[in-house]
């Protein structure tokens, strides 16, 4: 039976605050992300049930997020 092999790099959580820097954006921009509820940026909710919220990215999926992104809100494009 063939085994999957998944990188450490594909299993990279990423904090908002790091990928608003990559991309350049603001913490503010990425969390808006994170919490829309059509298509949002991929996340984990790694909360242990504390009042702060903490979420982390998956980093393997933030470039086919941003692609679909960039078609949604490419003028012309249906919604």
């Amino acid at each position: 039976m063939a085994q999957l092999v998944v990188s450490a790099e594909d299993r990279a959580l990423l904090l908002p605050s790091v990928v608003a820097r990559r991309l350049g954006v603001s913490y503010e921009k990425v969390m808006e992300w994170v919490r829309r509820a059509e298509d949002p940026l991929p996340n984990i909710d790694c909360s242990s049930g504390g009042k702060r919220e903490r979420r982390r990215v998956i980093a393997s999926e933030i470039e086919p997020w941003l692609q679909r992104e960039a078609e949604r809100t490419r003028p012309g494009a249906r919604r």
